[in-house]
């Protein structure tokens, strides 16, 4: 394995100090976003579709959102769900993930690709060995939505050990890529189109239990490439798309969390372009075409993200957007999904759970906002 030290490669740039984004310059970052207004995003419908989990079949309620052309399936209620929602880079590939299986949503109804037997067996058979069973655990979908991975120990749910695995989400077809026994302890995200950051290493899965490794994986070839990133603490998640990757990580439990921009190179080196200091509890997401990398931000540790960070890839710099009108308080963002090259659903909660899109024209100042909340079935301006 060719290790690949990230924070030798570039000197990092650090824009938030003191408390999170207390006197943050990314108020008054004007960048130069290259974006045009999207189109008005509206509920169509609503739709509900049947799912199964270890516990049992259960019914699972989705909003058709429509936007142009296009339609975007999203769940109803984000928040205690018995499954994994992910949508790829474009918005083309919806996913519903739980820990018997995978669907796939079409905006009107879902279909299971993931399998419900191995070697001849059934889910519900080969859990009878083992309480232990993980068919589906800690899926990841490729930013063009064409793979989703996973670990599994289903091969031999009594070792400790778990394979990792591919489902081509146009055929169906899965395939073993990490054997039994990888030592694959979370599946933290994809860095490109092929690779796969995953954290390895023996003793526990909780954060900072035993020693740690991050190792990329080539889910087409299988080929494993070790990174050393020594100076970034733990992982907590990764996101890639077009050569570039968003990594969340932290150095101990209590200090902020550091968002790092780094460029993939073809041979594997990692190359930090920034550092952003906060706490980021929903993670990062880029935009369909890869342009802008978009993270909810929380005002301390465990708490809920109310704004969103906007990091505009080809300058490296940086921008928050408030999701509220002036005068109304703080929501609390439940999860976030794009929609378009310039909109994000924000899934917020309050008394009433809602959904909200937030577009953001081009070329002009972060303060100027059009918010649709489809609780109220109306477009407000700010």
């Amino acid at each position: 394995m060719k290790k690949r030290t990230l924070a030798a490669l570039l000197a990092i740039v650090l824009f938030a100090a003191g408390s999170a984004f207390a006197d943050s310059p990314f108020r008054h970052t004007q960048a130069a976003w290259r974006k045009s207004p999207a189109d008005i995003v509206v509920p169509s419908a609503s739709f509900s579709v049947e799912l199964e989990d270890f516990t049992g079949n259960f019914t699972a309620e989705f909003l058709r959102i429509s936007q142009g052309q296009r339609t975007l399936p999203v769940p109803e209620s984000w928040e205690h769900s018995r499954y994994t929602y992910l949508a790829d880079s474009g918005n083309t590939v919806f996913l519903a993930c739980t820990d018997a299986g995978i669907w796939k949503l079409d905006g009107q109804s879902a279909e299971r690709l993931s399998a419900a037997a191995y070697a001849g067996r059934s889910v519900r058979e080969i859990r009878e060995e083992s309480d232990s069973l993980l068919w589906i655990d800690q899926t990841a979908l490729s930013p063009d939505g064409k793979y989703a991975v996973y670990r599994s120990n289903r091969t031999d749910p009594l070792t400790d050990g778990h394979s990792v695995w591919a489902l081509d989400t146009r055929s169906g077809e899965e395939l073993l890529v990490l054997a039994q026994g990888s030592t694959a302890r979370r599946v933290l995200g994809f860095l490109s189109r092929t690779d796969v950051l995953l954290e390895t290493g023996s003793g526990t899965e909780t954060r900072g239990g035993g020693e740690r490794r991050y190792v990329l994986l080539n889910i087409l070839t299988g080929e494993t490439r070790e990174l050393e990133l020594s100076d970034s603490g733990t992982i907590l998640h990764a996101a890639g798309v077009n050569g570039y990757a968003a990594v969340l990580s932290q150095e101990s439990p209590g200090e902020r969390e550091e968002l790092l921009l780094v460029h993939l190179g073809v041979d594997g080196s990692a190359l930090c372009l920034s550092k952003f200091a906060g706490y980021f509890p929903n993670g990062a997401r880029f935009s369909p075409s890869g342009d802008t990398l978009a993270a909810p931000v929380a005002p301390g540790e465990g708490e809920a993200a109310d704004d969103v960070l906007l990091i505009d890839i080809s300058t490296a710099s940086a921008r928050r957007l408030e999701p509220r009108l002036p005068g109304e308080e703080a929501e609390a963002i439940t999860d976030f999904v794009w929609a378009g090259e310039s909109a994000l659903l924000l899934r917020t909660h309050t008394d009433s759970p809602r959904i909200r899109t937030l577009e953001y024209p081009g070329d002009t100042s972060p303060d100027v906002t059009w918010l649709y909340d489809f609780a109220e079935s109306g477009r407000r301006e700010r």
